[in-house]
């Protein structure tokens, strides 16, 4: 995007061009192999980590810790982890907005990375101070991530590529559950049966832990370096964007938010001070929530958080638990991605069709096909498979008593945990990126992430507490909440996009 200006000072000698279209798609195609590699990483972790941790600290395997005691708390370990992470996101959430200002997109992007790669690697030989200390580093980053994350998404769409782009993006995020939990799944076994190992345990060796986690942090790293080749937009496209009008109601958001003073109108535009504009931008966050159709959307990201900790980190674990077999936590999370692939695939693929249907038929859809995952996990697992690492798969809840029924139903229900979880994402970006444009994309995702994350932390506080069964209810009513919260939001959007272009219509024939 740089024009070669030799004849300038050396200083001036690239001036910034507006980015094409081609372009554009280039920064969600590269933005999309970035994130592959960083969470083939961090998920395939995310999902085995409780697996891996109980294993190691409560001595299952002799090897692995010598004569050390054993922790009582092991079992609920990689749980403890993934709260604190989910903690730190949403805490970090309300400062990335300025933090991402300030950094810029890029930078942003490759610093909080970084964090992600040091709980990997942390993971290489387990210590608890290391692990809880690079859970605060992950957590702090993930928020940073995420909203940069959304401004670059958001930067290169707009209303006509916006649910194409999402689609793209979550469809190569997603693959990475696949590409890392199939090598889990296939390294573990593959080890086991060369070192003549039992396969139906829980049991996993020190020395296929630490080379897991190697090879997991490489490819993280390998995700950073990534997003340095993303392309930046110049001062022009920049300022073409900010001055397209937003699809937020002036009246919705004139009482609660004043405008950016004049020195922060264009990000291409020298700040006063880093501070003003740090402050600015925090407080804009809060000031957006109150707005009617952020207060609606707020229930629809509360229910991805307590979904996204059940299906991210506890569901393969309650199956491994159920089955006694290790390796399945890399079975279920290549399900999961199969299904998030199929459904980002589809909505990218045909972003045309769903946004002229509309986005909130897509919600239910994922509303039904998460309920009919609900019901089935309901009647296979048993309800202490929360907080027992050796639950009776023959309780009087569960139907299914057959060994080889519960893991062909267990497998199932991933995929439709998946893809139901796809249907609630591609559509959440979809009007985030069509609704929130210019100085509002990064609170917007701010937003999302909070709720998203301190809702996923929440979870993964009562998992190792609270039965399957109330955790299933939990999930049930929040589902159902967030779908109707969403279609009263995307109706109220529609309605106020119908007044601006009647409005833009008058406006034209009076000139």
């Amino acid at each position: 995007p740089f024009v070669w200006q030799p004849f300038l000072p050396r200083k001036l000698r690239y001036r910034e061009a507006m980015l094409s279209p081609k372009w554009k798609l280039y920064n969600v195609l590269m933005l999309g192999v970035g994130f592959l590699l960083l969470f083939t990483a961090f998920q395939t972790t995310a999902n085995v980590e409780t697996t891996t941790l109980g294993a190691f600290f409560s001595n299952k395997c002799n090897e692995t810790r010598g004569t050390a005691p054993p922790l009582p708390y092991a079992d609920k370990l990689g749980f403890i982890s993934l709260c604190i992470i989910y903690f730190q996101v949403a805490v970090f959430t309300w400062l990335s907005p300025p933090i991402t200002t300030l950094l810029g997109d890029k930078l942003s992007l490759v610093i909080s990375g970084a964090m992600y790669c040091l709980l990997i690697g942390a993971l290489i030989r387990p210590l608890v101070p290391t692990l809880f200390v690079a859970s605060v580093l992950l957590g702090s980053g993930g928020g940073v991530l995420w909203t940069a994350q959304g401004k670059v998404l958001f930067d290169n769409s707009d209303e006509t590529t916006i649910g194409r782009n999402s689609g793209i993006f979550w469809f190569m995020l997603q693959c990475s559950l696949v590409i890392g939990n199939l090598f889990y799944y296939v390294f573990l076994y593959l080890w086991k049966k060369d070192h003549g190992g039992s396969v139906d345990t829980v049991c996993i060796p020190f020395a296929a832990n630490a080379a897991i986690y190697s090879v997991l942090t490489v490819l993280g790293v390998l995700g950073i370096l990534s997003f340095l080749l993303l392309r930046s937009p110049g001062k022009d496209e920049r300022k073409k964007e900010e001055e397209k009008r937003s699809l937020i109601n002036e009246s919705e958001i004139g009482d609660h938010l004043d405008p950016l003073p004049p020195q922060f109108e264009t990000r291409g535009r020298k700040m006063k001070t880093a501070c003003e504009k740090a402050l600015h931008d925090f407080i804009g966050s809060f000031k957006l929530l109150i707005t009617v159709k952020m207060s609606l959307l707020v229930v629809t990201f509360i229910y991805t958080g307590l979904e996204l900790a059940f299906w991210s980190g506890t569901y393969a674990t309650l199956v491994a638990r159920s089955l006694q077999e290790a390796d399945l936590p890399g079975l279920i999370g290549i399900m999961i991605g199969i299904g998030e692939i199929i459904g980002g695939g589809l909505f990218g693929i045909f972003g045309g069709l769903t946004r002229r249907v509309g986005r909130d038929p897509i919600v239910l859809m994922g509303m039904l096909v998460h309920m009919a995952a609900f019901l089935l996990i309901f009647y296979t697992l048993p309800d202490d498979s929360t907080y027992n690492l050796a639950p009776d798969i023959n309780t009087a809840t569960t139907i299914i008593k057959s060994h080889s029924s519960i893991y062909g139903v267990a497998l199932l229900c991933a995929l439709l945990l998946g893809f139901g979880d796809s249907c609630f994402n591609t559509q959440i970006y979809s009007i985030l990126g069509e609704a929130y444009k210019g100085e509002w994309s990064a609170p917007a995702m701010a937003i999302f992430k909070f709720f998203q994350s301190i809702f996923s932390m929440a979870a993964f506080a009562y998992n190792g507490f609270v039965g399957l069964k109330w955790q299933l209810l939990i999930l049930v009513i929040a589902c159902a909440l967030g779908t109707m919260t969403y279609a009263l939001a995307e109706w109220i959007f529609k309605k106020q996009k119908q007044e601006i272009s009647k409005q833009d219509t008058r406006d034209h024939k009076t000139e």
